[in-house]
């Protein structure tokens, strides 16, 4: 038979921790310095393996340049834990492979145990209760070729905590279900279970109703079949009581006469997290348990009230329908909120307020929507300041003629309507006034849609390069989408109010479309 092959591996890093690619790794018997029984050289990663199938004593040389380090089969170590996924214990020619176990430093009789394999194949568990650093063998393992052959010896006593199963019986005879029984003479036998209730005087099976009130806890256990309790009498319960501080309580009644349904006196309490309730003769429809989270229903299953036709549940993946039916009423003290879109998904739907449905919007069944009420109130609730490039009032989505940015005063071509930067001098056919609105929206291409506020106030983080002051009028600037505090003054100049500075950064968007040229 070969011997077992001896794997050698390992890393080499320098002192800065990094992996040392090329690095010479020689395996030398122990403390021999001139014959190498195998080489190989580190990786990119700094690891090396050899595999020598020749047993022996070895040492393993890393070299690097100049430096070389070994690795000394002499050397001893001592630690306070090992955790390894795999451990050998290799034992040199005719010698015994053995582990050593010292409990309470080792110093006094049995506080060292040997776990050795023998070179007759036999492995040994022993202990020194008879002389310190002698073992006596306390159970041994004989191995054979076949398994049924291979032998346990336990050398002392043997206590059974648990179930004791014999997989075969000697001389069992055909009886099956038997006991193992000491006899008058000290001998063990086996005895049927009839043979035992006769040596017993046992007349066989105790009526349920003889069994007297019992003085100790009790258990019903079985470790194999099932255990029934079969209450046979014609519409018969099964009653569970318990005893509640001194008084007798009927847990649970399992209803003979109603298919069995169990009906419980108190709460039903399912207590482990991912506790999982099952519904249907095929299970189909089940409520689970998620820790910290709440109940899931499962797969698309709906949540009915009343009939089939009211109901709750998860439509698709991420969609949550709500059927009413015919109307679903939603009623808060305070408010009903909703954390994102409200869609109404007809065309003509109707949006109605107040407790006479006095207001309404109404979409009017392609793309646009009427808004209808008395009076008509537009209030934007900003403060007298807004933040940074902020904006609040009218906004209306138009068409740009050329790339516009945040802050640009725009005007309506005569030609296309479409928005493009207004200017206070051009006086061509086309001129750029007058001014209707300033982009609170970016848009680098002509024919895409741009947002523009006609009417509202509108904050400019730099002021509009600090020519805004307070309570002084704007005018549409000569620099295209600009606006000035002063007033154009060269002939033939367009003169147009765009606006008031209510703060150092703040404008009131409201363009005059009165324009005076400057003669």
């Amino acid at each position: 038979m070969a011997t077992p092959s001896i794997f050698f591996k390992g890393f080499v890093y320098d002192d800065a921790g990094a992996a040392i690619s090329g690095a010479t790794i020689n395996l030398y018997d122990k403390n021999d310095v001139a014959t190498s029984r195998a080489s190989t050289t580190t990786n990119s990663s700094g690891f090396w393996e050899i595999e020598h199938t020749s047993s022996g004593e070895f040492d393993v040389q890393v070299t690097s340049g100049s430096s070389k380090r070994r690795i000394k089969f002499d050397d001893s170590i001592q630690l306070s834990s090992v955790d390894t996924e795999n451990l050998y214990v290799r034992a040199n020619e005719g010698a015994v492979a053995a582990i050593h176990l010292f409990a309470d430093e080792g110093e006094d009789l049995t506080d060292r145990w040997r776990i050795d394999a023998g070179t007759d194949g036999v492995m040994g568990f022993g202990n020194d209760t008879v002389s310190q650093g002698v073992f006596v063998d306390q159970f041994t393992i004989t191995p054979n070729s076949t398994v049924a052959n291979s032998v346990v010896a336990i050398l002392g006593k043997a206590t059974v905590a648990n179930t004791l199963t014999l997989s075969t019986v000697a001389a069992a005879g055909t009886d099956t279900d038997k006991f193992l029984v000491l006899d008058g003479s000290g001998n063990v036998d086996y005895r049927t279970g009839t043979q035992v209730l006769s040596d017993i005087g046992g007349t066989g099976a105790t009526a349920l109703d003889d069994i007297g009130t019992g003085d100790a806890a009790a258990s019903l256990v079985t470790t194999v079949g099932n255990i029934t309790i079969d209450a046979q009498a014609n519409d018969a319960d099964v009653i569970i009581k318990v005893d509640d501080n001194g008084s007798a309580v009927t847990a649970v009644t399992f209803d003979g006469s109603d298919e069995g349904n169990a009906l419980f006196v108190n709460d039903v309490q399912l207590k482990s997290d991912g506790a999982l309730l099952e519904f249907g003769a095929d299970l189909d429809t089940t409520l689970t348990h998620t820790d910290g989270t709440g109940l899931t229903l499962n797969s698309t299953n709906k949540l009915t009230f009343g009939d089939v036709a009211t109901f709750i549940h998860q439509s698709s993946d991420g969609v949550m329908t709500v059927d009413g039916e015919a109307t679903i009423d939603l009623n808060a003290s305070t408010a009903v909120l909703i954390s994102n879109d409200l869609k109404l998904d007809s065309d003509s739907a109707v949006i109605n307020i107040g407790a006479g449905d006095d207001v309404t919007i109404t979409h009017d069944g392609t793309t646009g929507a009427t808004i209808s009420g008395t009076p008509m109130v537009y209030q934007s609730l900003a403060t007298a300041t807004l933040g940074n490039d902020t904006h609040a009032g009218i906004v209306l989505e138009m068409l740009a003629g050329e790339s516009l940015a945040v802050g640009d005063w725009v005007y309506a071509d005569s030609t296309d309507a479409r928005v493009s930067k207004a200017d206070a001098n051009d006086t061509g056919d086309n001129g750029h006034y007058p001014a209707i609105g300033v982009a609170v929206s970016a848009q680098g291409s002509a024919g895409s849609a741009v947002k523009i506020l006609t009417h509202g106030t509108y904050n400019d983080s730099d002021g509009f390069g600090g020519d805004l002051t307070e309570g002084n009028l704007l005018y549409l600037s000569e620099t295209a989408g600009g606006v000035t505090a002063t007033a154009p003054s060269d002939d033939g100049d367009m003169v147009q109010v765009v606006g008031v500075a209510i703060g150092p950064r703040d404008v009131f968007v409201n363009p005059s479309l009165v324009v005076v040229e400057v003669a």
